[in-house]
């Protein structure tokens, strides 16, 4: 038995030998089928190349995705140990119940419940970010639909899905609320921006951004950060990225309105030093590309950054001791205009130096008719490493700052979102 010629599992054929007139074979060339996936499978006897008997009935089999067991949307957020082989993830339902789950990234398997809600009253999230932090702690919250308030809980241990405290954060006369908080594999001390949108009609926003040393429960000192945003068309901060090692945030905004991609501008990379004489100042610099900054992710060790643009389907990755970048172009789709190829979501494995970029419409679009999504992986030179062409990202509606894509070095495993958001997918690198 063999897959198709194409080594890929759309449309594919199996054919395999049999004896005798009933009976139970294992087909292990299954494990060929994409992660998360429904597949529908009808056996046909044959002999040779003649069918020979009737057609089974329809059937469905899917592979090796991270289902909540509750069987929510999880693209509220998840979380990785990169020091272990633990995560969560946050699902939630339209009705029913909602969860916090801790799963096994080896197995896939959900191993732990921590926490379930009424899906009618309240939201699970990650606080808006990886929430998964050193020494296997995590960081939940829940949004209770009533008073539009927010309540946080800590996991420690994450893998025992143990509820250890509760965690606070400030609140601002604004009425801002947590945009996005940084992954921070390092010290358990992240950064976390906050954001609200000011009144018509310049919409001119106020953000602050602070640390926090989860497992203690302290804020540490709030910046204003407004500035940047204020000199935006509408604009918002679109993605938050933190270098533990250098105690700097790199936070990235761009124009939300404008008429077409060709009369936009480049993002804005805003750095802010977290310690030492010069916390709290704001500088920034001209982004490479063109079109506001889809996401970002910091390799803490080289201390290099990549940033994905709307309008120019690029991949700019920047030395932010120097700010000089490079842009790279993503795998292009033939007829695409104003962005419609263009990479969002990125991740870092800081360990092999690579970034992960997932684009929502593959370059085969036009003419394959399986034409899925891609997750393409660069070195921090911009060589393309790996092409994997196996995600469904159409229909997802999540916001970036949740981190949809994440990476685990040590098992060199990522993990995203499976089709319509019912599963984590995972895939090695």
């Amino acid at each position: 038995m063999r897959i198709d010629d194409n080594g890929v599992d759309t449309g594919a054929l199996y054919r395999v030998h049999v004896g005798g007139q009933s009976g139970t074979i294992q087909v292990s060339s299954l494990a060929h089928l994409y992660p998360s996936f429904l597949h529908q499978v009808r056996i046909i006897p044959v002999n040779g190349d003649r069918a020979v008997g009737e057609a089974s009935d329809v059937s469905s089999v899917t592979m090796d995705g991270v289902y909540p067991v509750d069987g929510g949307n999880v693209g509220s957020g998840f979380g990785l140990n990169v020091a272990g082989s633990d995560g969560f993830l946050t699902s939630n339902n339209y009705a029913g119940t909602d969860s916090v789950e801790v799963f096994d990234q080896k197995t896939k398997l959900v191993t732990s419940v921590p926490a379930t809600g009424d899906a009618s009253q309240s939201v699970f999230g990650t606080a808006s970010g990886g929430g998964a932090y050193p020494t296997d702690i995590a960081l939940y919250s829940l949004l209770n639909l009533t008073s539009s308030t927010f309540d946080y809980q800590v996991l420690n241990p994450m893998a025992n899905g143990t509820i250890a405290s509760g965690w606070t954060p400030p609140t601002f006369p604004s009425g801002e609320s947590i945009l996005e908080s940084a992954i921070d594999p390092v010290d358990g001390d992240p950064a976390f921006i906050t954001f609200a949108e000011g009144p018509a009609p310049s919409f001119d926003g106020v953000a602050h951004l602070f640390t926090s040393k989860i497992l203690a429960n302290t804020i540490g000192p709030v910046y204003d950060v407004s500035g940047p945003v204020a000199s935006q068309q509408a604009g918002q901060y679109t993605g938050l990225a933190e270098n533990p090692l250098t105690h700097k945030a790199l936070l990235v905004t761009g124009p939300e309105s404008y008429a077409s991609c060709s009369q936009v501008a480049g993002p804005t990379l805003v750095t802010v030093p977290l310690a030492g004489p010069s916390a709290g100042k704001v500088s920034s610099f001209a982004g490479l590309g063109k079109g506001p900054p889809l996401g970002v992710a910091i390799d803490y060790v080289t201390n290099k950054a990549a940033v994905t643009q709307q309008c120019d389907a690029g991949l700019s990755i920047y030395d932010l001791a120097t700010n000089a970048g490079n842009e790279i172009s993503l795998p292009a789709v033939p007829g695409a205009h104003d962005g419609q190829s263009s990479g969002s979501w990125v991740a870092a494995d800081p360990l092999h130096h690579l970034f992960s970029v997932s684009q929502g419409i593959a370059p085969d679009l036009f003419f394959n008719n399986n034409g899925l999504s891609e997750v393409d992986v660069y070195d921090e030179n911009g060589g393309l490493r790996a092409r994997q062409n196996r995600f469904n990202f159409f229909g997802q509606f999540v916001q970036i700052a949740s981190n949809p894509l994440q990476m685990s070095p040590m098992l060199r495993t990522g993990f995203t979102l499976g089709p319509l958001g019912q599963s984590l997918e995972p895939f090695n690198y």
